[in-house]
């Protein structure tokens, strides 16, 4: 479809409204109090999976406390069995008295080891219990902080809002005597690049640099839509 010199002209003028508009969004999302808040909620976030996770180690740690100590208290039981038979109803055998003595020293040494492993439980669940109040005031320290700062936040995007809805209602007041078939191919071409049109200087596309065919010149000059063929934009002649 082919488009007069005025249509695209004012096309042209709506653009530039746009893009300032879209700057105005373009600031909201950068804005250095939105970065503040993300980082703070990240860190928030990430703390209380922490905590979970130290919450899981503990229940554990705790459950692995408690079989140990079964385990320790029948591994006594079976121990003063067989301290009582070696001092009492010690095996005429040799061999029975090696294999009784034996039973004695591997029952010890699987206490022991119970021993070593409820030690080191004891210690882990000990410095868990150390870091979980720490952890959870640095939690409510950094919500407070994310709360007060995001009070902040809201009172700028708010303004920043109201300055894009102005400046959109701006650009939309320039849309009049826009044929809709060439706003939806400016949207489209918005969507791949920005901004969405480029002026024709010679034969150089001035949004990528890039020389056009003679044939794009001619076919713009009769009022046809021209692309271009690198970047895709939109062009104008001055």
């Amino acid at each position: 479809m082919d488009y007069t010199s005025e249509q695209m002209s004012k096309l042209w003028a709506f653009m530039q409204e746009d893009i300032k508009a879209d700057r105005i969004s373009a600031r909201m999302h950068r804005s250095t109090l939105r970065q503040k808040l993300e980082k703070l909620r990240d860190g928030i976030l990430r703390q209380r999976e922490e905590y979970r996770s130290l919450e899981e180690q503990i229940t554990a740690m705790s459950d692995r406390v408690e079989t140990i100590k079964m385990a320790m208290k029948k591994g006594e039981s079976q121990l003063n069995s067989l301290e009582e038979q070696y001092r009492t109803q010690l095996p005429e055998d040799p061999a029975d008295v090696q294999d009784l003595a034996n039973a004695v020293i591997d029952c010890r040494d699987t206490l022991a080891m119970y021993e070593k492993e409820l030690k080191d439980l004891q210690r882990g669940c000990n410095g868990i219990l150390t870091r979980l109040p720490r952890l959870i005031q640095s939690i409510s320290e950094g919500r407070k902080q994310f709360d007060e700062m995001k009070v902040e936040y809201t009172r700028e995007s708010e303004e920043l809002k109201k300055e894009e809805k102005a400046q959109r209602a701006k650009a939309e007041a320039l849309r009049t005597g826009i044929p809709d078939e060439l706003m939806e191919t400016y949207t489209g071409v918005k969507r791949q690049t920005t901004p969405p049109m480029a002026y024709l200087e010679g034969n150089m596309c001035t949004g990528c640099n890039t020389a056009l065919p003679n044939a794009a010149f001619r076919r713009m000059q009769d009022g046809g839509l021209v692309k271009c063929e690198t970047c895709g934009r939109i062009l104008i002649t001055k």
